[in-house]
């Protein structure tokens, strides 16, 4: 079966599926969504429905790993999932943009160059710059790994990748969720409703002490690819 990726390109609320169950805005970290009562059409029931302050709004994901009903959709990630079947990939590894900015920049390390533009002198280099990433993997960065949700995890899982491996940020580090990441509970939810079901061969994991560079970091990868 093939999938239809949505057209639009940003996380989009569709209140046609919404159950009215609040949890995204019990786990926005910001109160950018809060629960309003609104009248149903044509009826005098009211109904709770998510209201957004994007004024608030940080854009890590949580409300969407919570939403149970796809209400809150996050454009990118079905890309990733049509990626996932589409390709064939068999591991994806998720890791925090927090854990990427390991390194000075350029203009920090004092090592410019009369050609280099001003941009890349002040641009932080990413971890994953310098890796290769194996055929059959797939490596995400994302702003919070706290958005990587069970939903998410059954799709992928579905889609066909075996492993799932998030690097999340050490325990009481996330910027985003007073601390708590949020991905280890929903990898634990996950993993306990595969095993009730009698689905094999799917591991997902989360570590909390990232690759401390990218040696570490290419070693998981190949190690990924050489377990398929």
């Amino acid at each position: 079966m093939t999938m239809s990726i949505p057209s639009v390109t940003s996380d989009a609320v569709s209140h046609n599926l919404c159950l009215g169950c609040g949890l995204c805005a019990l786990n926005c970290p910001t109160t950018a969504l809060v629960m309003e009562e609104l009248p149903v059409s044509g009826s005098d029931q009211i109904r709770k429905s998510p209201s957004l302050r994007p004024e608030l709004c940080v854009h890590c994901g949580r409300c969407a790993a919570v939403c149970p009903s796809g209400t809150i959709a996050q454009h990118r990630m079905e890309v990733l999932v049509h990626t996932v079947q589409e390709q064939h990939v068999r591991a994806v590894v998720f890791f925090c943009a927090g854990l990427a900015l390991l390194r000075p920049t350029p203009l920090e390390q004092g090592a410019l160059s009369f050609d280099m533009p001003l941009l890349d002198a002040r641009r932080r280099p990413r971890l994953s710059d310098d890796v290769s990433v194996p055929e059959g993997v797939l490596l995400e960065e994302v702003r919070c790994t706290g958005r990587i949700g069970p939903r998410l995890l059954l799709r992928l899982a579905l889609a066909g990748a075996g492993e799932v491996v998030i690097l999340a940020c050490p325990p009481g580090k996330c910027r985003y969720g007073n601390g708590r990441t949020g991905a280890r509970e929903h990898v634990t939810a996950v993993a306990d409703m595969l095993e009730q079901y009698g689905v094999t061969g799917v591991r997902m994991i989360v570590r909390d002490t990232p690759p401390a560079d990218a040696a570490m970091l290419q070693a998981l990868l190949d190690g990924l690819a050489v377990a398929r």
